[in-house]
């Protein structure tokens, strides 16, 4: 079995997060973190320094901050973070921002086990 990764989950809808989470574990990942928003997801990586954080690409800035800019947060206390934003289809132009701002991939909602794995393959190469 492949080293336990670990991962930071950051979604604002428990239901997406928990089922990330299913998926992940059962592939043998340590998920050291979960959380709601944006702020937390940049504190708890400064806490634990996962390997990959899965980030909700639309989380809300009512809830302190876009994921966008927690991405950017991010990468400012480590250039190298691998950060993986999940999107549902047609998030075109906030991918493409994500993208720029330093995000690794995307991984399409609703998730696959067979989508998550080779997302963790592809982004763990890079």
């Amino acid at each position: 079995m492949n080293r336990a990764l670990k991962i930071l989950v950051a979604d604002d809808a428990s239901f997406m997060r928990g089922m990330l989470i299913r998926i992940l574990k059962d592939e043998g990942r340590e998920i050291v973190a979960e959380v709601e928003t944006g702020i937390e997801a940049i504190e708890f990586f400064k806490k634990y320094h996962p390997d990959v954080v899965f980030m909700d690409i639309i989380m809300p800035a009512r809830l302190g901050i876009t994921a966008i800019e927690a991405v950017k947060k991010i990468l400012e206390i480590d250039h190298a973070a691998r950060i993986v934003m999940c999107s549902p289809r047609g998030q075109v132009s906030l991918m493409q921002e994500a993208r720029d701002e330093g995000a690794r991939d995307e991984l399409l909602k609703p998730y696959t086990i067979q989508s998550v794995r080779e997302t963790l393959q592809w982004v763990m190469q890079k």
